[in-house]
């Protein structure tokens, strides 16, 4: 959680601010006052929690007899709607923790809410929270009365309070103070608070303020008073949550599309334009890999005509196999065959030496790779095989020195 800022209407055009850390204490001991002009330059770009003037909102306290929180945006309002002089389409509604069938509401003037929420939007800032500035005051264990310049702020209970100006702050504590008797005007002690804190700026104030209390209660016994000079900033519960926070519904956040492109603009484009490069490296490579498989695959059927002149061509690796090991079943039986025809002849001759032989799958035929003395050799052993029934020829011949190299092919007839 970041830091945010408090700001505060205290009428209108008027503002006051003040910064909160994320371990929820005041970074300094100033809270600043001015207008929106001078608030723009502490709310630019910053995360805020924005309390409207508590004279504009209303707390009740209601049992809804309903579970489901689904249902209060269509029950409340109703439920109201008789002790509501102004129209409920007109108002704006929050809504407390629901429990057992009870729950604490706000409503303020719509109108009036977004008013305030659009001129600090309009500062660039994001409003987290939408809510009252006496709901956000710490009441610890009781109720908590504070004088704040030309109006009372006084909360009862978390999501319970009201704000009036100081001039009907006496009908006001009257009025309330009327709700915790009986009919016969005798204090009923168990709708009073175990304390009361009064907070006012100077001890003359906070005299002022206990004289507003209803005589014929003892204060010490029954209700522990408790006095503080100080003012509203430092009465701040600063809460990690709103207890009412009207920026829901209508109101609720936008997700800041135009803050996330701001920042991921740069990195948007540099990723486009490497994509855009990849693919265009990828395509220029997948044609030069298409050509190269094309002249591949030429080269291929080229030397698969060279065995099968003629024929369709489906698989040509298949079909090459097939045709070697056809003829290899064919022609295994006659290398042997001539090879015993032709070892009687040539191992009885002197100075004949036969340096290696090689068989020819397709003519049947072995190629005899010899060396002699002299060609007459040569002829003699090629005249004797063929007396032997075979197909002997001497097919080249060279003289190497003294020596008589020549290849004989010998085959069946």
């Amino acid at each position: 959680m970041a830091d945010r800022l408090i700001v505060r209407k205290v009428k209108q055009g008027l503002w006051q601010w003040r910064w909160a850390t994320a371990a929820l204490e005041w970074q300094t001991d100033t809270f600043y006052t001015g207008d929106i002009n001078l608030l723009a330059e502490a709310a630019a770009g910053k995360p805020c929690w924005l309390l409207l003037d508590g004279r504009e909102v209303i707390t009740r306290h209601l049992d809804v007899g309903v579970k489901d929180r689904k249902l209060l945006p269509k029950l409340v309002p109703y439920q109201l709607e008789e002790s509501i002089v102004s129209s409920i389409d007109a108002l704006l509604f929050a809504y407390g923790p629901l429990e057992n069938g009870q729950l604490n509401t706000a409503f303020v003037s719509q109108s009036e809410a977004r008013a305030s929420l659009a001129e600090i939007e309009n500062l660039g800032a994001d409003i987290e929270v939408l809510t009252a500035d006496y709901l956000e005051l710490n009441a610890r264990n009781g109720w908590i009365l504070v004088d704040d310049g030309d109006q009372l702020l006084v909360k009862l209970s978390s999501g319970l309070g009201f704000s009036c100006d100081k001039s009907a702050m006496q009908w006001y504590l009257d009025a309330l103070f009327a709700t915790l008797k009986t009919d016969e005007g005798q204090w009923r002690d168990d709708n009073l608070p175990p304390q009361i804190e009064l907070v006012a700026g100077d001890r003359e104030s906070l005299a002022a303020l206990q004289s507003l209390l209803p005589e014929g209660l003892d204060w010490q016994t029954t209700v522990t008073l408790l006095e503080r000079e100080g003012g509203f900033w430092d009465s701040l519960a600063l809460n990690n949550k709103a207890i009412l926070d009207f920026r829901t519904g209508a109101l609720a956040r936008k997700l800041p599309f135009a803050e996330w492109w701001k920042a991921w603009k740069l990195p948007a484009i540099a990723t486009a334009i490497a994509f855009a490069a990849a693919t265009g490296t990828a395509y220029g490579e997948w044609q030069k890999a298409k050509l190269i498989n094309r002249f591949l695959f030429e080269d291929r059927d080229a030397i698969f005509r060279q065995v099968v002149p003629a024929g369709s061509i489906t698989d040509p690796v298949k079909q090459l196999e097939a045709k070697l090991v056809k003829r290899e079943q064919g022609a295994s039986s006659n290398v042997v065959y001539l090879m015993s025809r032709i070892g009687p002849v040539i191992r009885d001759k002197n100075g004949l030496k036969l340096t290696g032989f090689r068989y020819a799958l397709d003519s049947a035929s072995v190629q005899l790779n010899v060396e002699a003395m002299d060609f007459a050799l040569l002829e003699a052993v090629r005249a004797e095989l063929a007396a032997t029934g075979l197909i002997a020829e001497i097919k080249n011949s060279r003289v190497a020195g003294e020596i008589q190299q020549a290849q004989i092919r010998v085959a069946e007839q």
